[in-house]
């Protein structure tokens, strides 16, 4: 590697699992090793890259999820209340009683001020055990609810 001067800022991005996470840092050297290089860092900063397709709405509202479980071999419908602490057309980040197991289908409730009802079906798709939140995709929209919560975002913003 001929032709670097440092300091040079760098770009890095991790995959852990289903996360990714993005890194600026400043690479201060560079050595050969094995068949590569390695990098010689300081100024590392980390953080979570988000990467939903809709924004997020901060809104409170009260949900009510219905789960699919299966329970030693038999179909168990569990339903589970809560708030949302914010909503998308993709999902929303909800704050339940009590947990739900990541993957379990499940089928969203909530009312809209004003009375309008939204359901979902959805899949739980991730635990925040910091916060107590429960991550929600929808995976499809039962009647109008996709209009219903776009007319909600519009006239909320």
């Amino acid at each position: 590697m001929t032709g670097l001067s440092f300091p040079q800022s760098v770009i890095l991005v991790w995959h852990r699992g289903d996360d990714v996470i993005k890194g600026e840092a400043t690479v201060v050297g560079i050595k050969p090793f094995k068949a590569g290089y390695s990098l010689e860092l300081k100024q590392t900063d980390w953080k979570e890259v988000d990467r939903r397709v809709y924004p997020r709405h901060t809104v409170r509202l009260p949900v009510s999820l219905r789960a699919v479980q299966d329970v030693r071999g038999s179909t168990i419908f569990t339903v589970f209340q809560g708030e949302t602490l914010d909503i998308s057309l993709g999902g929303a980040l909800v704050i339940l009683d009590q947990q739900i197991p990541r993957g379990s289908l499940i089928e969203f409730n909530t009312t809209l001020p004003g009375g309008e009802s939204l359901k979902a079906f959805a899949i739980v798709a991730q635990q925040n055990k910091s916060n107590g939140g429960t991550g929600i995709e929808f995976l499809d929209f039962i009647g109008p609810m996709r209009a219903k919560l776009e007319s909600f975002f519009d006239q909320a913003a």
